[in-house]
């Protein structure tokens, strides 16, 4: 089980991430532990992640 960073949000099961939201919260927690001092990188990832969602949900069915 994953859990979301951030309080005040549900923790995140493995493979039922659903929105972009999720998505991003789940790489927000493992750049925590990858990148502790964040950094443009961090902010990088924080993007394009939840595009990257996006586009899979749209473009291969969910």
């Amino acid at each position: 089980m994953v859990h979301s960073p951030t309080e005040g949000h549900e923790p995140v099961d493995e493979g039922s991430v659903r929105t972009a939201e999720q998505a991003r919260n789940v790489a927000r927690g493992f750049m925590l532990v990858a990148a502790p001092k964040g950094g443009n990188e961090v902010a990088a990832v924080l993007l394009v992640v939840p595009e990257l969602f996006t586009n899979a949900v749209q473009h291969a069915g969910g």
